[in-house]
């Protein structure tokens, strides 16, 4: 696959620490900026990690839930709704998404129709043809399930109900009772998630998260100086700086609180 370098754009990013107090521009603004800088191909890798907005602007859509649209994602209002009614263009995975929905033939049978969703975005994601854009959203995805893993066994979830996608480390995380899920030998990450995670303070926890993934981040681009990989880190590294710019300072066991609310507000979809 072609590379190409973006020398003057790459040179001319500011540099993003995960405390900072404010940003220059927000990961949409930044979306718009890149559109007139990269070339389409590297753009559509780019358009990757705004695809969660559509999902949720599609079920919104299916489901009539009257939400306000969520500006950022890869297509307006009016594409999607025409194409729920004849999907012909839209990216592989919400095609099928739509066409499944429509015959009731839905995969994951033991997840919400949101969590059904994600499953699919990262099925097609995983697959990219860039091996850093592969190599990212599949630790993304099993971090998250590890995560997830360990909130469910605290609160006696079952964890099938909430487990994105499916592959070995969702199987042993579904059926392990070992403490790390008999994953630390293939998950550098464990032990240290685990250890965090026990503290019983949520809000370090979390801060400790975004730190694992950012430093994750510059181990993967160390030798991507100008390409479209640096600038995809770039965009990820703003998510998570407006995360924590958006986050109230609440204790831990408030934060847990939240996550069993979300896990019960999402079984209702």
């Amino acid at each position: 696959m072609l590379q190409r370098n973006y020398y003057f754009l790459v040179a001319s990013l500011h540099d993003l620490i995960l405390d900072e107090s404010k940003l220059l521009y927000n990961k949409n603004e930044f979306k718009d900026e890149l559109h007139s800088h990269l070339h389409k191909d590297d753009f559509q890798l780019i358009e990757l990690l705004y695809l969660p907005n559509d999902n949720k602007n599609l079920l919104n859509i299916l489901l009539k839930n009257n939400r306000p649209f969520i500006d950022g994602g890869k297509y307006p209002l009016e594409y999607l709704e025409e194409q729920i009614k004849e999907p012909d263009t839209v990216i592989d995975y919400l095609k099928n998404f739509i066409i499944n929905f429509r015959n009731e033939t839905l995969d994951y049978q033991n997840l919400n129709i949101e969590d059904k969703l994600t499953s699919s975005y990262y099925d097609f994601v995983i697959k990219s043809e860039n091996k850093f854009i592969a190599e990212w959203f599949k630790f993304d995805l099993i971090l998250k399930n590890f995560i997830i893993g360990l909130n469910c066994r605290k609160f006696n979830i079952p964890v099938n109900n909430y487990l994105i996608s499916s592959n070995e480390i969702t199987e042993k995380i579904s059926k392990s009772t070992a403490r790390d899920f008999s994953l630390s030998s293939e998950l550098p990450f464990a032990d240290f998630v685990i250890h965090h995670f026990e503290t019983d303070d949520s809000l370090e926890f979390e801060k400790n998260i975004s730190t694992l993934i950012w430093q994750k981040l510059d181990e993967m681009t160390f030798f991507n100086y100008f390409s479209v990989e640096k600038i995809f880190a770039y965009v990820v590294k703003i998510d998570l700086v407006e995360r924590w710019l958006k986050l109230e300072p609440v204790n831990g066991k408030e934060l847990f609180i939240r996550f069993i609310q979300d896990l019960e507000k999402s079984k209702e979809l």
